[in-house]
């Protein structure tokens, strides 16, 4: 049984902290027992909140882990508006 979105999350979100930028391959070999449609979906989520990254290079991407602490932070990064109890 796969783990559950949040765990899945901090994994992720673990193994993007430990370097400068991976490759999905290399994320994906560090998590073997989730498949790539996992990562996949799990880098996405991650990415519309803010807290990953992902750069174009050359012929493949580049994922990088962000340090988000407050919703404030998250609309910096993104450049979308701050979360208010009214579009939450």
């Amino acid at each position: 049984m796969a783990p559950d979105p949040e765990t899945r999350e901090a994994r992720v979100l673990k193994v993007l902290e430990s370097t400068n930028g991976q490759t999905w391959e290399q994320v994906c070999a560090k998590l073997p027992d989730l498949s790539w449609n996992e990562v996949f979906a799990t880098i996405d989520a991650l990415s519309r909140r803010g807290k990953v990254i992902i750069r174009r290079r050359q012929n493949d991407y580049e994922l990088l882990g962000c340090q988000v602490s407050s919703p404030s932070d998250i609309a910096m990064t993104t450049d979308l508006p701050a979360p208010t109890e009214s579009n939450t």
